[in-house]
């Protein structure tokens, strides 16, 4: 999977290559922006009631 679209770069190229972690994000810094949305939605369901059919 894509982790920086722009820069081409995917999770195997930063397991091959840490040093590309730098340049995540150097050009339009979307994929940070998306990083942060994740980490805030999995902080919302982590906060919220399980849906069930007595509860929806």
């Amino acid at each position: 999977m894509y982790i920086c679209i722009c820069n081409a770069i995917t999770e195997t190229d930063l397991i091959k290559s840490p040093k590309l972690s730098s340049k995540v994000g150097t050009v339009c810094g979307q994929c940070l922006d998306n990083e942060d949305h994740t980490k805030k939605t999995k902080t919302k369901k982590e906060n919220s009631l399980s849906w069930n059919h007595s509860n929806p």
